[in-house]
């Protein structure tokens, strides 16, 4: 959309929201880190 910025941060937290019942990162979640960090925004 004309106008809109993307975000240039992205937080998130290891609560169980974030990690597997592994404590890993799911192949999804690792890909769209991966996007955003690509992008260009700062993943924390």
């Amino acid at each position: 959309m004309p106008g809109m910025s993307h975000p240039h941060l992205i937080a998130t937290d290891l609560d169980g929201t974030l990690l597997d019942a592994e404590g890993g990162l799911s192949p999804l979640t690792r890909r769209a880190l991966r996007l955003v960090s690509e992008a260009g925004a700062v993943t924390s």
